[in-house]
């Protein structure tokens, strides 16, 4: 998960296109930064969307995700 904005964001899997990120499930990648972790620290692996929430809404978000 590479985080290329100037905020943080969160990543998490959702068993709906349309659901929130998971409450205690999640990944949060501090702005500028990169992390590479096991897709079950992003949820239930049955859960078929990843998700990516910008955690400050007045920056702009960008971000690259690079499956091994």
């Amino acid at each position: 998960l590479i985080n290329k904005g100037n905020t943080a964001l969160r990543f998490g899997l959702c068993s709906l296109a349309t659901s929130e990120i998971d409450a205690t499930t999640f990944i949060d990648v501090p702005a500028n930064d990169e992390m590479i972790v096991e897709a079950s620290l992003l949820g239930d692996l049955a859960n078929r969307f990843l998700k990516v929430k910008n955690l400050d809404s007045s920056q702009g978000a960008k971000y690259n995700i690079m499956l091994l």
